[in-house]
C-alpha cells in the first residue's frame, strides 16, 4: 500500500502542515508520495509546478502519483482532511 497525498498548496500553511503532521502519525510506516504544486518535504515529492488550480489539475497530480507507486493498492489523500488510523488499515 501507498498513500498519495495531493495539494494545490492553496490551505493557510499552517493548517496544511497540521495535516501532514496528522497523516504523517496516521501513516505510520506506508509509504507516501505527495504530488503538489510547489515542493514540500513529505515522502516521494513530485512537484507539478504552478498549474492552475481545478478538478481536472487535481486528478492529475493523483494520476501522476498513481503512476509513480510500486504497490498493488494505493490510499488518495487530500490537503484538507484529517484522516483517522482506521483509513489507512481497511485492507481492500
Amino acid at each position: 500500500m501507498t498513500i498519495i497525498y495531493y495539494s494545490s498548496n492553496t490551505e493557510d500553511p499552517i493548517f496544511e502542515q497540521k495535516i501532514i503532521d496528522n497523516l504523517k502519525k496516521q501513516a505510520g510506516d506506508i509509504p507516501i508520495i505527495s504530488v503538489t504544486r510547489k515542493p514540500i518535504n513529505l515522502g516521494k515529492n513530485i512537484c507539478v509546478g504552478e498549474v492552475p488550480v481545478c478538478y481536472a489539475n487535481s486528478f492529475k497530480q493523483l494520476l501522476a502519483g498513481l503512476r509513480e507507486a510500486t504497490t498493488d493498492f494505493c490510499i488518495a489523500a487530500e490537503s484538507d482532511v484529517l484522516y483517522p488510523a482506521e483509513y489507512f488499515s481497511f485492507t481492500p
